[in-house]
């Protein structure tokens, strides 16, 4: 295994660990979980499953990884194991599907169900911006940083292709690109807090002008000076 290749386990098993973690208190508040934090891996709580157990998040993360095992990126075949694990259960830690978003659902019913073309089955709307697109991307943008062959337009392109998939509104796709922004920071200069700084920066950059639902993030924006290392490692703005 070289080094990146473990670069890119801990990154999805990071993911999957967080998000197992995060789980069973799934709609607590900050104040709730100051007061009770998670230490430790839990079970039963806001759903009815063991300690371990990730959500969609991971499991549609797991879905796209499966697919980029073929060396390219498919749509199509994305958007069919996303169907394997709605409607068959694959891809989940129980053997039982739980946790999926409205928009995701009905992204995934309009290509199975409705038959619509893969380019028009994700929702377009304002209010169909959840995160159902950014949780699961880290694959594909760890995949799209070995790609010397590609520019990086056509790398943003092809992540808010992938965003589309079910969240299809440019806010959405744009958190995706600003996410890749961040995390190729990461791997290029392996330093956490500096690197946040430098990826938001590029891609600020990169939206600035060109896309008018950038405006949404610009508070973020205008913040980053201000991003701060807290004394328990807790990044702050």
């Amino acid at each position: 295994m070289n080094d990146f290749d473990k670069v890119v386990k801990a990154v999805i098993l990071g993911h999957a660990v967080a998000d197992a973690l995060g789980v069973p208190v799934e709609f607590c508040s900050r104040d709730e979980l100051v007061k009770k934090p998670i230490t430790d891996m839990i079970g039963f709580g806001t759903y009815p499953y063991p300690e371990g157990s990730w959500s969609d998040d991971t499991s549609m993360s797991l879905c796209t990884l499966e697919s980029l095992t073929l060396g390219m990126v498919n749509y199509d075949d994305i958007m069919i194991n996303f169907g394997k694990w709605y409607y068959d259960d694959d891809f989940t830690p129980t053997g039982e599907m739980f946790d999926v978003g409205n928009t995701c659902s009905t992204a995934i019913d309009n290509y199975f169900v409705k038959k619509k073309p893969i380019n028009l089955c994700g929702l377009d709307n304002e209010h169909s911006n959840g995160n159902g697109s950014l949780m699961r991307i880290h694959p594909l943008v760890l995949y799209l940083y070995t790609r010397e062959d590609l520019s990086i337009e056509e790398k943003i392109e092809i992540i808010h292709s992938v965003s589309a998939l079910t969240h299809a509104h440019e806010r959405s796709k744009i958190a995706c690109g600003i996410y890749a922004f961040v995390l190729w920071s990461i791997l290029d200069k392996n330093d956490k807090f500096h690197s946040i700084r430098s990826g938001l920066s590029k891609a600020r950059k990169f939206y600035g002008g060109k896309y008018e639902e950038i405006s949404h993030y610009s508070n973020w924006f205008r913040r980053i000076a201000k991003l701060y290392r807290h004394k328990e490692d807790v990044y702050t703005i």
